[in-house]
């Protein structure tokens, strides 16, 4: 019987970071990609949350600016959804 290889959950939540980040694939790929990463990290404990890149690349800043509007209006702020980076 083959050895077993495991991965560091680290490696696994730097690697999606990192392609959530600079794919340029679909948003349902992307999609797919978030919803393994979250399932891997609620089983193993260690979900930390997330952030939406737009949000922490200026769009919090613009929104400020824009006089802090509440949903539906704040969506836009927030950017893809797809695009995120994972604590």
């Amino acid at each position: 019987m083959k050895a077993t290889k495991t991965v560091p959950v680290k490696w696994i939540l730097s690697h999606v970071n990192m392609m959530l980040k600079e794919s340029t694939c679909s948003d349902a790929v992307r999609d797919g990609m978030c919803a393994v990463l979250e399932c891997i990290l609620h089983k193993t404990n260690n979900y930390k949350g997330f952030s939406y890149l737009d949000w922490i690349n200026g769009g919090s800043d613009q929104w400020r600016e824009d006089g802090k509007r509440e949903f539906p209006e704040k969506d836009k702020y927030l950017g893809n959804k797809t695009r995120r980076v994972y604590y």
